[in-house]
């Protein structure tokens, strides 16, 4: 599991507000390494999430977090070069504090929320992940699912399970939408994971499904 540290890290160039290059001729989008980028509009993203739960029903929070896993994983295959390239190490070199801070910066760079690791129940094998003002949350208020930021929780099993060097598995236990303040995602192996997804789909109150990750009666 990762360990809290204090080391510092430099923003990379690369998420910084200069960092892509438009071309208005060519209907283009790249960043300074030229990989092609590309700006969703929000509508996109409501009309996706919209077609899934009509067509999937409760079993959306399923599917995002399918796609989220994969966004991650190709997520990480990209950041190996990137990093190499900016710090002149590995991911596999990097410390946990370092780690923190790259997805941090990350997730605040693109839009995506405010993100925060949280190791209150790690001697219990869980890190928590806290994500305050998830566009999620923002875009998708008229969705009947209580928990709509299922496709972050794959994305930080994926990168959580790469750093730290084991498979892990992810899950929101509390939503913003639902009136839990911010966005709250426990990682840890499959099988408490396991338990507590089969919580979020009763859709059971975020203490009952963190409970159930940490096989406890009922969690603070």
């Amino acid at each position: 599991m990762l360990t809290n540290s204090n080391t510092a890290l430099r923003p990379p160039r690369f998420l910084q507000p200069n960092a892509l290059r438009y071309d208005p001729f060519g209907g283009t989008l790249r960043t300074t390494q030229g990989q092609r980028a590309v700006a969703f509009p929000s509508e996109l993203i409501v009309g996706l999430h919209k077609a899934l739960e009509r067509e999937t029903g409760r079993a959306m929070p399923l599917v995002t977090y399918t796609c989220g896993r994969h966004w991650g994983e190709r997520l990480m295959q990209r950041w190996q070069r990137e990093w190499s390239e900016e710090y002149g190490v590995t991911l596999a070199e990097l410390d946990s504090g370092r780690a923190e801070q790259w997805l941090v910066h990350t997730f605040r760079s693109h839009g995506w929320g405010d993100l925060q690791l949280d190791y209150t129940y790690e001697r219990h094998g869980v890190l928590l992940w806290h994500v305050r003002n998830s566009v999620f949350v923002e875009l998708l208020p008229d969705l009947d699912e209580p928990r709509v930021c299922a496709i972050f929780a794959g994305l930080l099993a994926a990168v959580t399970s790469a750093f730290a060097g084991t498979a892990l598995e992810c899950v929101e236990f509390g939503c913003a939408k639902a009136g839990h303040g911010h966005c709250s995602f426990a990682v840890s192996d499959p099988s408490r994971i396991e338990r507590g997804q089969d919580a979020a789909f009763e859709r059971r109150a975020p203490n009952e499904v963190l409970a159930a990750v940490l096989n406890t009666g009922a969690a603070p």
